[in-house]
């Protein structure tokens, strides 16, 4: 089983929260364990009249199930985009003898 967490200390419990309390099912043989974490600028996105669940809901529409986004709250004072690549290839463990990722 994939830990569901993140070597970055002030994400741990953020993340750690989600995967206990998410609605929905969570398959850990094809979820990546890497967490790409994107910092926006607060400013910025009040600017253009954007929320965190606005871009989350686009990455979602743009690439299905092949990733899963975790996103804090429009108001806190870090806006943190959280993703995870869904694998639905071999699982984890397997070499994949083409090469490519």
């Amino acid at each position: 089983m994939i830990q569901m967490s993140t070597l970055i200390e002030e994400d741990v419990e953020f993340v750690k929260s989600y995967y206990k309390m998410s609605d929905e099912e969570i398959d850990t043989d094809k979820i990546s364990s890497w967490l790409l974490r994107i910092e926006l600028n607060h400013e910025m996105m009040v600017d253009k009249k954007l929320s965190m669940a606005d871009i989350a809901e686009n990455i979602n529409l743009e690439f299905d199930d092949n990733l899963t986004c975790i996103f804090n709250d429009d108001n806190v004072e870090k806006l943190i985009l959280r993703i995870r690549i869904m694998n639905d290839e071999a699982p984890k463990g397997e070499l994949d003898e083409s090469g490519e990722d």
